[in-house]
């Protein structure tokens, strides 16, 4: 029976963090701290340890790691379908939030998972099994039995984004989302416009279009005239606002106006409008919210509320690093950041009675684009 032949000197060892600290000089646990972002390290050692890692093709092993520490070095960032399924893939305000919060987060180390889940306990408890070490939900409301039973698990720092919870001790970020579309409101009626849509996704009690309903009717209560609110509702994503376009030609002729609660609604429309032959703003004035990357590229610009999308990712990293840590304090924590508003092309004064001509349908309302 032939022996079998073995062959050398072709498999090379992996490179252990032993062997990163013996080349570096300093001790495993130092290089174990540069690595993960924890301890005192000086900027020169740490340089010399991320020279000798890449020098060395050096491979972090993290299921070891997690296993050792407890920690995946995940964290889950939700979106509930049931409202955001279409907005889902072409809002870019929710990469531009992912992108803010990856980037503060993984100088510990840590790393985002983006997941869009079903308002049903099987969900929870999907999250449970994932092993995460922190979960941020986008967009969600206390009438959702999800809700309910994600603010009830008390072993995973949980924070709710772009939420309004009244009655439940959780952890928020939010934009004062009634304030901007005050603002935006109130801007168009010191156009002269009176005749003003409030187009916006599901009107749900105390969620984030319902706040910017509110901010939307106080500016025109405010008014010596009487401005009559008109609710527009849809889904908030491009095609819904070039439909809801078409619907409004219809049923408010004699709109000069459109607050929409988000820019892929406000785009939207402006291509709906385009293919009807409404002229903005000459005919129809127009104003988003969220100034997303594309919004200074359209034709006309968008004027829109600006919120710091990508800084609320920041704030959302920072406070869950902070919880991860243990850092956090008694009680819950809750940040709002402050909108403004960015005037572009889209707005102008309302057309003079002499030259008003209501919103009239072209051929584009005849035949659906493909």
């Amino acid at each position: 029976m032939k022996a079998k032949q073995t062959i050398t000197g072709r498999i090379k060892r992996s490179v252990t963090l032993r062997d990163i600290a013996r080349q570096v000089g300093v001790s495993p646990t130092t290089v174990s701290n540069v690595l993960n972002g924890r301890g005192r390290v000086s900027e020169q050692t740490a340089r010399r340890v991320h020279q000798a890692v890449v020098e060395n093709r050096f491979i972090i092993n993290a299921t070891a790691r997690t296993l050792r520490q407890k920690q995946s070095k995940i964290v889950g960032v939700i979106i509930p379908i049931m409202e955001h399924l279409i907005s889902f893939h072409d809002n870019p305000f929710y990469w531009a939030f992912v992108s803010g919060l990856q980037q503060t987060i993984a100088s510990a180390g840590f790393h985002v998972m983006l997941d869009a889940v079903e308002y049903s306990s099987e969900s929870v408890e999907i999250i449970r099994s994932r092993n995460l070490d922190g979960v941020v939900v986008v967009g969600s409301h206390e009438s959702f039995p999800l809700t309910q039973q994600l603010a009830q698990i008390d072993t995973l720092p949980i924070i709710f984004v772009d939420s309004y919870l009244p009655t439940m001790n959780v952890n928020t970020v939010t934009t004062d989302d009634r304030f901007g579309s005050y603002l935006a409101t109130r801007y168009l009626l010191g156009l002269g416009h009176r005749k003003i849509v409030f187009l916006s996704g599901p009107l749900y009690e105390h969620g984030v279009d319902h706040e910017r309903w509110l901010g939307y009717v106080r500016a025109l209560s405010e008014q010596d005239t009487a401005c009559r609110p008109i609710a527009v509702e849809t889904q908030m994503s491009l095609e819904s606002g070039r439909l809801a376009a078409h619907r409004l030609i219809y049923e408010h002729p004699d709109v000069t106006a459109v607050v929409a609660t988000g820019d892929v609604l406000a785009i939207g429309v402006l291509r709906g409008f385009f293919e009807s032959g409404v002229r903005v703003p000459h005919q129809c004035s127009i104003i988003g919210f969220d100034d997303v990357s594309i919004a200074s590229h359209t034709v006309p610009s968008l004027t829109t509320i600006h919120q710091d999308i990508k800084g609320k990712g920041e704030a959302v990293g920072r406070m869950l690093l902070r919880l991860i840590a243990g850092q956090g304090p008694p009680q819950s924590e809750h940040i709002s950041l402050n909108p403004h508003l960015v005037v572009r092309e889209s707005t102008a004064p309302p057309p003079t009675v002499l030259n008003r001509l209501p919103l009239k349908g072209g051929d584009g309302l005849q035949s659906k684009r493909q």
